[in-house]
């Protein structure tokens, strides 16, 4: 630990998602439960509701993703 490498490189890969549809979005927050996400009843009602009509009144939601590589060399 502590040497360090002679080569480091980023290799960034931006990406983005277009959501068109409210269910596969739901669907997607609720399969996080276990990352501490928790929506049930009025409050799980109220985020549909909120992505339905930003969908209607939008066509889309965007969400903007980014991800990267660390390639390093000895």
């Amino acid at each position: 630990m502590g040497r360090k490498l002679p080569s480091v490189k980023l290799e960034r890969y931006d990406d983005a998602l277009r959501v068109t549809e409210a269910a596969p979005l739901v669907a997607y927050v609720l399969s996080m439960i276990s990352l501490g996400v928790s929506l049930e009843g009025k409050r799980l009602e109220d985020f549909k509701k909120s992505v339905e009509q930003e969908i209607a009144r939008q066509g889309v939601i965007h969400i903007t993703k980014s991800a990267c590589l660390f390639i390093c060399r000895r």
